[in-house]
């Protein structure tokens, strides 16, 4: 069972590393059953054809979607008009200082924290109705995390995690939210030392991981990305091409 909020139709970098892992399990035996969202906003039909055939997919409605990008309105007249701010009324002060407040409970760890809580009761069914033997989340966003780890709870199943990123000790810092990055550590570590595999994307954070965990090395491996067999040989079909 695998907890992929980024999967096609998305087009995000995630994208691919979540469709090779679904491809290449099968190759290997597994059969993955995917909980994703239900973004169905942009065209990509060309990856939503490289889905594995007859691969199960669960899409569960993400509550707080990320902005769609809104199209600004043609401006007709070239002429600018100078405005007096008015004076923040009490009420606007109050409202600006409590939103790093309210950002912090409702998106901590990240955004998508809405959706993994619902991600961790859907999936828990899924593993019942599909006798799932392997819980696997991706991130970021990190909250799949999360929702893994209750799946694997509940359902009393192994637990594989995949960072495509640094989550506890990241490099940059959240200028909106930056409270948020004192609790990530404590994130990190509650899913880290319950997960049975812990799958890191470079070597560098495969040492930090192992660095910092000391007693688990064994859980801890690399899977890089790289070049994809299949796309490797519709480069070659094309170069034989006559239209090339």
């Amino acid at each position: 069972l695998l907890i992929l909020t980024e999967f096609p139709p998305k087009i995000t970098p995630g994208v691919h590393r979540s469709l090779r892992f679904c491809r290449h399990l099968r190759e290997f035996g597994w059969n993955p059953i995917v909980l994703t969202t239900g973004d169905f906003n942009q065209n990509t039909t060309e990856l939503m054809a490289s889905l594995p055939e007859g691969i199960v997919v669960d899409r569960l409605k993400d509550p707080n979607p990320p902005p769609q990008n809104s199209k600004l309105p043609a401006t007709t007249a070239t002429s600018t008009v100078a405005t007096v701010a008015s004076k923040p009324s009490i009420q606007s002060l109050i409202k600006s200082s409590l939103r790093p407040i309210v950002r912090l409970i409702r998106e901590t760890p990240d955004k998508h924290y809405a959706w993994a809580k619902r991600a961790a009761k859907r999936g828990a069914e899924l593993a019942s109705q599909y006798d799932a033997h392997v819980a696997f989340s991706s991130g970021p966003p990190h909250s799949t995390h999360l929702a893994a780890l209750a799946i694997a709870k509940q359902s009393k199943l192994p637990l594989v995690v995949d960072f495509r990123d640094p989550w506890g000790r990241k490099p940059w810092k959240n200028h909106a939210t930056p409270l948020r990055d004192y609790v990530l550590p404590w994130y990190e570590n509650k899913v880290v030392r319950y997960a049975n595999q812990v799958i890191l994307n470079t070597d560098t954070s495969l040492e930090d991981f192992r660095k910092h965990y000391p007693n688990q090395l064994e859980k801890f491996s690399s899977i890089p990305n790289g070049g994809d067999s299949h796309l490797i040989e519709q480069v070659h079909a094309l170069q034989k091409s006559p239209g090339l």
